[in-house]
């Protein structure tokens, strides 16, 4: 992740992950779902750092150790939300945006998804297909937003 829409993504994610988690206090997938919106956050955190000095030589040492840390807290929260097992749709779905923060920081950019021939694809389209069946719409960059947003749900 390297581009500012890349963060602008991780935050709408993050956005969509926080009203699940609100929702899920009393839910068995409340702490999968408090993990995944950590680990959104701490990835997006890491790719502001990069952005910002992506055009120096050398990262001032407080920025290089940041990095570091939250590149360790990514690591950790990875193995701990693989490892922990989703009981609802909402925990699949915070999985999902877990998985498209890590395989594709850019979901409106067609260019950053993976390849059919990336090994990574057939994940990558169930995750971007649960997160779709969820509510999560992945737009075009219009300056309407940051590529990422809650669809409206439709009038009954």
């Amino acid at each position: 992740m390297t581009t500012r829409r890349a963060m602008l993504a991780g935050s709408a994610i993050a956005a969509a992950l926080s009203p699940a988690a609100a929702l899920a206090a009393p839910s068995p997938d409340a702490e999968l779902i408090a993990l995944a919106a950590a680990y959104v956050a701490v990835m997006t955190e890491a790719d502001a750092i990069t952005t910002r000095f992506a055009s120096v030589l050398h990262m001032p040492p407080d920025a290089e150790e940041r990095e570091a840390a939250l590149s360790r807290e990514a690591e950790r929260l990875r193995i701990e939300l693989g490892g922990t097992r989703a009981n609802t749709l909402a925990g699949v779905l915070a999985k999902a945006a877990a998985f498209m923060i890590l395989v594709d920081p850019a979901p409106d950019d067609p260019m950053s998804a993976p390849r059919p021939d990336d090994h990574y694809f057939l994940p990558w389209s169930l995750c971007r297909d649960l997160l779709a069946a969820g509510g999560v719409a992945f737009i075009a960059e219009n300056g309407g937003g940051a590529g990422v947003g809650l669809r409206k749900a439709s009038p009954e």
